[in-house]
């Protein structure tokens, strides 16, 4: 899957596969601006909206890792949160790879 991911370098959206990414992940990822297209909430390509490209919910360290690790080789935009479901947290992160670190959470004891 092709995705329009920002870059460091320039700041510009670049197409990038996430294919290796995802097959190397085990936790969901998430495409918010896809679902505001599919929803309506978006006109045209979804440019309109603003939040990251895809937002991936690590299940584990070694996601975290992954992540970062193929944002760093592809120079990409990448924001870590800990909150799941604030999407205006995210804003920062406009067209990047939103890394969402709340299954990591440790429950109380």
């Amino acid at each position: 899957m092709n995705l329009e991911i920002r870059r460091l370098a320039d700041n510009t959206p670049t197409p990038v596969s996430i294919a290796s990414l995802a097959m190397e992940v085990r936790g969901e990822f998430q495409f918010p601006r896809e679902d505001a297209q599919a929803s309506g909430k978006a006109g045209g390509n979804g440019a309109d909206s603003t939040g990251p490209a895809v937002i991936v919910r690590c299940t584990d360290r070694q996601d975290v890792m992954r992540c970062l690790d193929f944002a760093s080789r592809h120079d990409l935009l990448v924001a870590m949160r800990n909150g799941r479901n604030e999407h205006a947290a995210w804003d920062d992160c406009d067209q990047g790879i939103a890394v969402d670190l709340s299954a990591l959470r440790t429950p109380p004891r």
